[in-house]
């Protein structure tokens, strides 16, 4: 398989699209660790690590913060699916802010039935649903992702985790 021998192929691929210098690609890979992933962080200058407020999340860090960390890969990590209601995603979330402390960005993505039916209808979840707390979760997590653009991977300084960038990656 193509991605099992190539660890850079999706970087040469993304490099041959014709695209504006201040071009962003965004990608949403399989989770880690898959071949997808691999892929999308040796291709990545941020990985922007999703984690469900579930026990898995808490499971799985340690091993995923190490292949960031030796991949050199800016990472920065958000809580999705969060139902404060629900003590055990209020104690994950709890839990990964001790962890991971500021590479743990204060946008905590909540869980709302809206975002599939949006999904399913075609529609984008903001715009149909933009007084809802997800949505503003989503705002506030974009305008963190174009900070990070303007102030670190244009100025050469990682603001996640305190390394050098290289494009976004989730």
């Amino acid at each position: 398989m193509r991605l099992h021998e190539d660890p850079h192929w999706l970087r040469r691929l993304l490099l041959d699209v014709a695209l504006a210098g201040d071009a962003v690609t965004l990608v949403d890979s399989a989770p880690w660790p898959s071949p997808f992933a691999e892929q999308a962080l040796a291709a990545a200058d941020l990985a922007l690590v999703l984690l469900p407020s579930l026990p898995e999340s808490c499971a799985t860090l340690a091993p995923l913060r190490q292949a960031l960390d030796d991949g050199s890969i800016a990472s920065a990590y958000v809580v999705t699916r969060l139902q404060p209601g629900r003590q055990l995603h209020t104690d994950v979330s709890v839990l990964l802010r001790a962890t991971l402390g500021d590479a743990l960005l204060p946008y905590e993505i909540h869980e709302d039935a809206g975002v599939p039916e949006a999904l399913a209808r075609g529609e984008c979840f903001c715009r149909s649903t933009p007084h809802s707390q997800t949505a503003h979760d989503l705002q506030g997590l974009a305008s963190w992702v174009s900070g990070w653009l303007l102030n670190g991977a244009r100025a050469g300084k990682g603001q996640a985790g305190g390394q050098v960038p290289r494009g976004v990656a989730p």
